[in-house]
């Protein structure tokens, strides 16, 4: 008799955990990236986005200074061929039109800076580059957002698709 008891108590918790489950909104769970780390997120201008820097590790991305630390802190440092496909899904690298409008300050910006073409690192506290989805031409130049304390958001930039950038996620 103990046994049905229990039996009849697991099943009807487990119908309740289903319910409960399935009853939970998909979309307002926090994002999970490829290494299984989740983001929080913050709404400007009606859209959701990331609110800190992609941590995700992909071949050609970096942590400043190679420094795991870093990475904790800041994210992780892209080439522009990876960053356009980093973000997890039902995310986006933001075009030039979506960071219209958005201050640096909205994004609750820390300053990763960014890595050279020639491998070293510059500008960690000082400024920070966020990949943008336009390119600029197919060979070697994409766009970018830099953000600085003293200049503010300067949107429209170009630069080498081998340095490595900041990457912030939209939602689609």
């Amino acid at each position: 008799m103990k046994t049905k008891s229990i039996t009849t108590v697991l099943f009807i918790t487990f119908l309740l955990g289903l319910s409960v489950f399935q009853s939970c909104n998909k979309s307002d769970l926090p994002p999970i990236d490829g290494d299984g780390q989740t983001y929080s997120t913050i709404e400007i201008n009606g859209k959701t986005w990331f609110a800190e820097n992609l941590n995700y590790k992909t071949p050609n991305s970096w942590c400043y200074n190679d420094s795991a630390a870093n990475g904790d802190v800041y994210g992780r440092l892209y080439t522009w061929n990876d960053a356009i496909n980093a973000c997890p899904k039902g995310w986006h690298l933001p075009s030039n039109e979506e960071f219209k409008g958005v201050d640096g300050e909205d994004l609750h910006t820390k300053m990763a800076g960014m890595r050279y073409v020639n491998g070293s690192f510059g500008g960690l506290d000082g400024f920070t580059c966020w990949w943008q989805s336009n390119e600029h031409n197919s060979w070697d130049q994409s766009m970018y957002t830099w953000w600085d304390y003293d200049g503010g958001l300067n949107i429209s930039n170009y630069g080498d698709k081998q340095y490595g950038q900041s990457i912030r996620c939209i939602k689609d």
